[in-house]
């Protein structure tokens, strides 16, 4: 190392700042040790061998992380209980749990799961007395225990679940949608959607212990990035949430032609901007975003526009995380919250349904918001002009699903 004019104290520092990077890198070598618990099809086991949907996840983001790690499946108690003592450095997959956060971070979603209600015959589902099978050890069984559910019957697969359904010996059932599917293949039977009945969604994560991290702390942040790289489970639209959704968007179909929306959307296009005008107002975006000084996102934030989504945002409960307007050239134009970019203009969101061949309506799957807890889809609807010869601008609505799917009689 070449060292030019340092005091000894400067020299005690790299030396020691040497020594910290030698003890960091040494503990990535050790392997991780990682426990999970067997639940089909994410987490399986035949002998051994350990596999399944999330298995494949977790070795994928490792492997993009240049983490080596052995892996155990243990009982649900004991494998949260070797986390906590320091036996176990990594656990997947579970709900959140306050009592886990005590001594370990979650990460990132592994897997959205979609809970059903499956039923041969219409019940009252708030009764806590319901008979209810459930798979023993299941994010199901635990959440129907914590919710005070009181004749719940364990068994020991979502087969044996269904058939006890399907004799009449419980009400009902509670399943995560992909499980379910699964097994009533297997079983040959056909489901149909009116004997299901939406729950609620569930994010399964991992659990990285506070110990590690603090040995490691960017260890957590670099495994999130390779987690979305190598796919989580369940953000694809579902055929059932496409379709509430798609009947949202025909009921929101006529606030574009509302007065203050096309006053402000003849306003705006009427100004000539070129691209260079357009980029630089992004920047300038952006910029005032980190900044106490906001003269152009206060100009949005205050207009009658942002005015009346707001107003409007607020009669529909919980069902809108955010919505806003765009004009032809893609730039906000009215917000019900700050977005994190002026230009919208090169985001399917705007580009799947401006264009004349374009749907008028355009759906993306649905996201994880971690601020919030909430699973968002947009919904993205051209605003046509009086004479719906041009396209004036994008509604974009940020659609909380889960209260999409609970409420599916729209205003």
């Amino acid at each position: 190392m070449l060292m030019i004019g340092v005091s000894v104290s400067n020299k005690m520092y790299l030396i020691n700042l040497v020594l910290a990077m030698s003890v960091s890198f040494d503990l990535v070598a050790e392997k991780l040790r990682v426990g999970t618990v067997i639940a089909a099809p994410y987490q399986m086991q035949e002998g051994t061998n350990i596999y399944g949907s999330v298995v494949e996840i977790v070795q994928c983001a490792m492997d993009r992380s240049d983490v080596d790690f052995d892996l155990v499946a243990l009982p649900w108690n004991r494998m949260i209980k070797h986390l906590e003592d320091g036996h176990l450095d990594f656990i997947f997959s579970l709900e959140r749990d306050v009592n886990i956060e005590r001594f370990a971070t979650h990460t990132i979603p592994l897997v959205l799961e979609k809970w059903f209600w499956v039923t041969s015959h219409e019940v009252d589902l708030n009764r806590r007395t319901l008979p209810i099978a459930v798979v023993l050890g299941s994010n199901q069984e635990k959440w129907l225990k914590t919710n005070q559910y009181l004749n719940v019957f364990s068994v020991s697969s979502t087969q044996s679940a269904l058939n006890m359904v399907k004799q009449g010996r419980v009400a009902t059932m509670l399943v995560d949608e992909l499980i379910l599917n699964k097994a009533a293949k297997d079983l040959g039977l056909k489901l149909s959607q009116d004997n299901q009945i939406f729950n609620r969604f569930s994010v399964l994560s991992a659990y990285v212990s506070k110990h590690y991290l603090e040995q490691l702390p960017r260890f957590l942040e670099t495994l999130n990035k390779n987690i979305i790289a190598c796919g989580p489970i369940g953000i694809e639209l579902d055929q059932q949430s496409h379709e509430v959704l798609t009947l949202l968007a025909e009921k929101l179909a006529y606030i574009q032609h509302d007065d203050i929306l096309l006053e402000a959307l003849k306003k705006a296009n009427a100004l000539a901007l070129s691209r260079a005008d357009i980029l630089s107002k992004d920047g300038q975006w952006l910029s005032e975003r980190r900044s106490e000084v906001q003269p152009l996102i206060s100009s949005v934030k205050g207009n009658l526009l942002s005015q009346y989504l707001l107003q409007f945002m607020s009669e529909y409960g919980d069902l809108f995380s955010e919505i806003f307007v765009t004009d032809k050239n893609g730039l906000v134009i009215g917000l019900s919250h700050v977005t994190s970019d002026f230009w919208q203009g090169d985001e399917e969101k705007f580009t799947q349904v401006f264009s004349i061949e374009s749907p008028d309506v355009f759906i993306n799957d649905i996201q994880y918001d971690e601020s919030s807890h909430a699973f968002i889809a947009q919904i993205s609807i051209v605003i046509k002009g009086p004479d719906s010869l041009k396209n004036m601008g994008v509604f974009v609505f940020g659609v909380n699903v889960e209260a999409a799917l609970r409420n599916q009689k729209f205003k």
